[in-house]
């Protein structure tokens, strides 16, 4: 009897993993779809116009010259990768109500979660791939400052402004003001922090590259800075599903 039991035991947890193996299958299978999908919808001409007048702005200003040490580099790679997410984050949601697509693409997701998830993953991935590309033209132009880890705090920037656009733009239910609201928060925080002698607060490797010399405290202060940053990406992506559960504000 005990090996008897033994057995059924571990058939029902056989069983167990390979319906669990299956479900998460037809999950990945399911996010993977709409990961597509929603690439697809994301390329519009006002993204693709957005991301090559950026990507030539960026272009000019390396070929000319303007980015010329450590310091300028990290602050043009900032403006980049926050413009670029602005640009891919700012009509995750107001697009497809503007085409009418929206209540079919709130039936075919499995939540919200899944749905402003996916998209925000798939705006992410592109945004993030343009970075990365200007990131390595310049690291490979120019050089001088390590490439690792300045990517990794200009991408959560990034983040943290595709992010804050999206919320702003389930709030105001307009892109345009989304994406003016959030690139104004970024440069009065910049302004601010600037001002008040709180730069490095802001960008721990101001000084190191401005002055040669990192701040004191330079491993804590860094860590407390990505916190703080993905602390707050995560609480404005939570509350844009609050937002986005009441749905009288958007299918009218």
């Amino acid at each position: 009897m005990g090996v008897r039991a033994a057995g059924r035991k571990t058939l029902q947890a056989a069983r167990a993993a390979g319906l669990g193996l299956k479900a998460f299958a037809r999950f990945a299978r399911a996010t993977a779809r709409l990961f597509v999908y929603y690439s697809r919808m994301m390329f519009t001409r006002q993204t693709a116009a957005l991301s090559v007048l950026l990507g030539a702005a960026f272009a000019l200003m390396m070929i000319r010259g303007e980015i010329d040490s450590p310091a300028r580099c990290l602050m043009a790679l900032y403006a980049f990768f926050a413009a670029i997410f602005i640009a891919f984050f700012m009509g995750l949601v107001t697009r497809e109500r503007d085409q009418g697509t929206l209540e079919l693409s709130l039936m075919s997701a499995r939540g919200f979660h899944q749905w402003i998830g996916v998209k925000a993953l798939a705006a992410a991935f592109w945004a993030g791939t343009l970075g990365v590309g200007a990131a390595a033209a310049l690291h490979w132009r120019i050089g001088g400052f390590p490439l690792g880890p300045v990517l990794f705090f200009a991408g959560t920037t990034g983040l943290l402004f595709g992010v804050a656009t999206l919320y702003l733009s389930v709030m105001l239910r307009n892109a345009y003001a989304a994406a003016t609201g959030a690139a104004l928060l970024g440069f009065g925080l910049y302004l601010f922090f600037g001002q008040t002698g709180h730069r490095g607060l802001l960008d721990p490797f101001f000084q190191l590259f401005t002055e040669g010399r990192p701040p004191a405290n330079a491993a804590a202060l860094m860590r407390w800075n990505r916190f703080y940053a993905l602390a707050a990406t995560v609480v404005l992506y939570d509350q844009t599903i609050r937002r986005m559960r009441r749905v009288e504000l958007w299918v009218k």
